[in-house]
């Protein structure tokens, strides 16, 4: 049995319903593909922007 699903088993068990899985990159794929593949889904998408200032 992998990692997850003993950690997923053991908090199941217990009652816990709802996790987060918070800042995974989006183009992380085998982060995500992972998360999906237990059932996750994405619901928020944050991304950064970088825009050179100009200081003269």
């Amino acid at each position: 049995m992998s990692t997850i699903a003993r950690v997923r088993d053991y908090h199941t068990a217990r009652g816990t319903t709802r996790a987060e899985l918070s800042w995974i990159l989006e183009d992380n794929k085998p982060m995500r593909n992972m998360i999906e593949a237990f059932g996750g889904r994405p619901y928020k998408t944050y991304r950064v922007y970088e825009k050179p200032l100009d200081l003269t």
